[in-house]
């Protein structure tokens, strides 16, 4: 009786069973059908160092706060650089009535040579009427050679304070430029992921203060074998469905193929699967509501 049973109830269990794995089986093969692979979201990252060495005075910025590109981060103590551009100032200001006083010295000394010069022409036209001597064109060409060299003294004299105008209006340009160093500002549009310091702590020039990545437009990187890439082509686009929403479809752009074949990236799962040769192809994915994140998994297809 329970063989006979088992052959009544057998068959409708069996077809049943056989729908269900053909729906799945269905299903799966219309997710593989034009897939490239899978791989994980990354984006555009930037550490944001100090340029200037002190103490950070300023640094209002949290992990998830957006920030727009030229914005005020953070601030670091500048005041002994202030200070020093004042002092630099004032002694900008003191050469330069030095360069005043020279500069007068350098008119005195060619007005006096002019005028020297005219006496000595006209002496000379004297001399040859006989209503002047040799001795004084002598005398008048002696004052024309000291004038001479008085103003080629009074030159060498403006040198120096014009050499150290030119080194300080140097300094107060690098002055400057340490001062706007100070001012730590956001090189991109993004949002804050990483903060190294606090408000107080002595910054060294290069050191991080904030990590900022620009989450608008994600990469994912997928390895294909050559088989496969004369299906793609730059510019193309592909479709992605993402861990983090998989209700939801995304489209991306192919922008770089590599050209150069390697070994599958060791986090691929199967030992056969690394050992394959492949290429890396870059997919660009807009991302303007945010919902993907970095190192969110998700497959790409064509």
């Amino acid at each position: 009786m329970r063989i006979l049973q088992k052959k009544k109830h057998g068959p409708g269990l069996t077809a049943a069973a056989a729908l269900a794995l053909l729906l799945l089986a269905a299903g799966c093969g219309n997710d593989r059908e034009g897939s490239l692979g899978s791989g994980t979201f990354e984006a555009t990252e930037v550490d944001v160092s100090a340029l200037l060495a002190g103490t950070l005075l300023k640094l209002d910025k949290r992990e998830g706060d957006p920030v727009s590109a030229g914005e005020l981060l953070a601030q670091i103590d500048a005041e002994k650089l202030v200070l020093e551009r004042e002092l630099a100032e004032v002694q900008l200001e003191a050469v330069k009535l030095e360069l005043d006083l020279a500069g007068e010295k350098v008119s005195a000394a060619r007005i006096q040579l002019a005028n020297d010069r005219k006496k000595l022409d006209r002496i000379r036209t004297l001399l040859t009427r006989r209503s002047a001597t040799q001795q004084q064109v002598d005398d008048l060409a002696t004052a024309v050679e000291l004038d001479r060299n008085r103003l080629e003294a009074a030159l060498k004299e403006l040198q120096g304070p014009e050499i150290r105008r030119r080194e300080l209006e140097t300094r107060l340009r690098l002055l400057d430029r340490n001062i706007a160093d100070s001012r730590v500002l956001s090189p991109i549009t993004g949002q804050v992921i990483g903060r190294y310091l606090e408000p107080g702590e002595v910054v060294a020039a290069g050191q991080a203060i904030l990590k900022i990545a620009d989450l608008s437009l994600m990469e994912i990187k997928v390895y294909l074998p050559a088989s496969l890439l004369g299906s793609l082509k730059l510019g193309q686009a592909v479709s992605l469905r993402a861990d983090g929403a998989p209700q939801r479809q995304f489209g991306g752009e192919v922008v770089w193929i590599s050209p150069k074949a390697e070994f599958t990236p060791k986090n691929v799962q199967t030992a056969e699967a690394r050992a394959e040769l492949v290429y890396a192809v870059k997919i660009e994915v807009p991302n303007p509501d945010g919902v993907l994140k970095i190192g969110m998994p998700a497959d790409v297809y064509l």
